[in-house]
């Protein structure tokens, strides 16, 4: 059993030798942040051309190797009846919307914006393959885009709570900001809301996004325990973020380091239970079980 990464998985992935781990329900999280707080992402429309200008099935292909769910967050599939209640629809790549919009933003076909900035870390292959598919997407529309390796010191040194990204300077963050893929130690309602778009978070709210719909909202969370409350409030909240489009949801990848997974050989070993649990952050690999072939069980 091996860890097999990046392109070497399609090695595995088309070999019917052997099997690798993908999870049925997955609840890893990338999504292409905006900088709502400086100039031009904190324009609403371009946000909005933006979100239609990328090509979220070329994403899930060639970053993840088809591997995954396309969605519309922050919630994943994997939180049963709390993702999605109100049916949002997923974004898709229509270009012709996206430069409507940009003409609504005063930029028709790109003209008048600046480079944008999109940072990456270093290492992180998928990384890489997303960031090049959207500066193609987003130069069919006009807007040029800068990707910027960045050392993990400064990548990761302006990630802090809401208040505090503020605080510390918006014009730190870039225009564009891939979150590396974040999955949590358990299903819990609140996590993906709190964290990733309001003025609650603690960490990984990195299109600096806040909004009072979506912020009461989020707050109900501590303050009832009527279901029925919530959900209404977030069926508004997530019509919110439709229209605010602070984010690009790109793909909740199902692989257990997301374009990479375990893998065995299939004469050897004839099926292996991860901790469910499992969010794929080492390399290191973390099972209950394995069954070996012909063994007794």
């Amino acid at each position: 059993m091996a860890a097999i990464l990046a392109e070497n998985f399609k090695l595995i992935q088309n070999n019917p030798q052997y099997d690798y781990a993908s999870l049925k329900e997955h609840s890893r999280v990338i999504k292409l942040g905006m900088n709502t707080k400086i100039h031009p992402t904190d324009n609403v429309d371009v946000r909005r051309a933006i979100v239609r200008a990328i090509d979220y099935d070329a994403i899930l292909d060639r970053a993840f190797f088809g591997e995954g769910s396309l969605f519309f967050g922050p919630q994943t599939p994997s939180f049963g009846k709390w993702y999605n209640p109100g049916n949002t629809p997923i974004y898709e790549r229509n270009l012709d919307e996206a430069l409507a919009y940009l003409e609504t933003a005063g930029y028709p076909n790109g003209e008048g914006l600046p480079t944008f900035t999109y940072w990456i870390p270093p290492g992180n292959q998928f990384e890489i393959v997303i960031s090049q598919i959207i500066q193609s997407n987003l130069l069919d529309i006009g807007i040029k885009v800068e990707i910027s390796t960045k050392l993990e010191s400064g990548y990761w040194e302006i990630w802090c709570s809401y208040q505090c990204q503020i605080d510390n300077g918006v014009d730190k963050f870039p225009h564009l900001l891939v979150g590396t893929g974040y999955a949590p130690d358990y299903i819990g309602v609140p996590n993906f809301w709190s964290q990733f778009v309001s003025k609650y978070s603690t960490v990984g709210n990195i299109a600096l996004y806040s909004h009072p719909v979506v912020d009461d909202a989020v707050a109900l969370f501590s303050t009832t325990a009527d279901e029925d409350t919530i959900m209404a409030a977030l069926i508004k909240a997530e019509q919110q973020l439709y229209e605010d489009a602070p984010y690009a949801w790109l793909a909740a990848p199902s692989l257990l380091m997301s374009d990479g997974s375990y893998a065995w050989n299939k004469d050897l070993i004839d099926r292996v239970y991860f901790d469910p649990n499992y969010i794929g952050v080492t390399q290191v690999p973390i099972f209950n079980t394995v069954i070996f072939d012909e063994e007794e069980w």
